[in-house]
């Protein structure tokens, strides 16, 4: 929609913007003494930044497992297709999803920290490497036999912009993790943590380039928001697909965690003495199993309902994950780390202004297409 230049600017400045916020964010609780993001809300802006916090990160990762629901349908009714050798029908797809949740899903977001979810982490990133390989080899396929096609590539197109920001703006919104990373890194600091952030973001930016470019060239306008729906079913990408499938399913509790967290302050509020709040994990179990499987299963009765992937991104990318991704970190840096003011920080502050304008007028275009 925006064109291989112009896509490619607006996808690498929105890494390099989410990088700034995050590291402002861990900079101001490091400054505060805050550990958990709405402890640092609170102490910055009172009860009603926490309770922005809180609402913003519980819209921001709900909608993201819609969106993470909606995917994990489309590919598991391919998969199932591809092994039975019959059409599946929207309401098969549907119970299947379900028994997907609640035999896979479900059990694996009962993970109480980010620490318990390294792994599935590691495993979920050779997925996408896996995914990636094959889009480069199909696409390097589809340019040697059938020829670069120029002119149907188009480089610079601003009818697509305000449609594809906030949906950039969300493939980077990590900062509900950024704190309960920070500080569950063993002598972590600012300057070692900003090292793993950055190349975190860099590797992630080369990822969304690789395959964003690749697809496009393999299918120019007619490409969809799943690329993986629109290649031709063979045994390879098939198998991509179930690989995938896994990937979706071994990172939906890094999307839980901080979204029951918020949650859990929202309606139990446990502030403790020193004015943090507790981590995920220490909620009585019958709490924590209860929240979890309303996450996991309303996001699911929504995700069945949703049938486009880019417009949920586009809709949660254009408001809440605007807010909490991009004004919060920079307005809380600005007044928690006054002794470190200076006029590049207030140029932070126009940017971050600017950008909560872009994002809430094309949220109005998100909803009406």
């Amino acid at each position: 929609q925006c064109g291989l230049i112009l896509g490619t600017i607006l996808l690498l400045f929105c890494s390099w913007l989410a990088y700034q916020s995050s590291m402002m964010l861990v900079k101001a609780a490091v400054e505060a003494q805050r550990q958990t993001y709405f402890g640092l809300a609170k102490l910055s802006y009172g009860t009603v930044g926490k309770l922005i916090v809180e609402l913003s990160t519980i819209g921001l990762l709900l909608g993201t497992c819609v969106a993470f629901h909606v995917v994990i349908e489309d590919l598991a009714a391919h998969v199932l297709k591809r092994f039975l050798g019959i059409e599946i029908s929207q309401k098969q797809q549907a119970i299947l999803l379900f028994f997907i949740c609640l035999m896979v899903v479900f059990p694996l977001c009962l993970q109480k920290n980010t620490s318990d979810s390294i792994l599935w982490s590691a495993i979920a990133l050779s997925c996408y490497f896996v995914f990636m390989v094959l889009i480069i080899v199909f696409c390097c396929c589809t340019i040697t036999f059938n020829g670069l096609k120029m002119q149907k590539i188009a480089l610079w197109d601003l009818d697509g912009l305000l449609q594809c920001l906030p949906i950039f703006a969300t493939a980077f919104s990590c900062h509900p993790l950024v704190l309960p990373v920070f500080f569950h890194i063993k002598a972590g600091s600012v300057d070692r943590v900003s090292t793993i952030y950055k190349q975190g973001f860099v590797i992630t930016s080369g990822f969304y380039l690789l395959v964003g470019i690749c697809g496009y060239l393999i299918f120019f306008e007619k490409v969809s928001g799943d690329v993986l729906s629109d290649l031709p079913s063979n045994f390879a990408v098939d198998v991509v697909r179930f690989v995938f499938l896994i990937s979706l399913i071994l990172s939906f509790p890094m999307a839980i965690l901080p979204c029951r967290q918020a949650i859990n302050t929202l309606f139990f509020e446990q502030q403790k003495t020193n004015g943090t709040f507790s981590v995920s994990g220490d909620m009585p179990l019958l709490r924590h199993v209860a929240i979890t499987f309303v996450q996991v299963f309303s996001t699911m009765v929504v995700g069945v309902l949703m049938s486009d992937v880019a417009t949920v991104l586009g809709i949660i990318g254009a408001t809440t994950g605007a807010v909490i991704c991009f004004i919060l970190p920079s307005i809380m840096h600005f007044k928690l780390c006054m002794n470190n003011f200076s006029v590049k920080l207030y140029c932070w502050q126009v940017v971050f202004s600017v950008g909560i304008l872009l994002f809430f007028t094309s949220s109005y275009s998100n909803i009406s297409s």
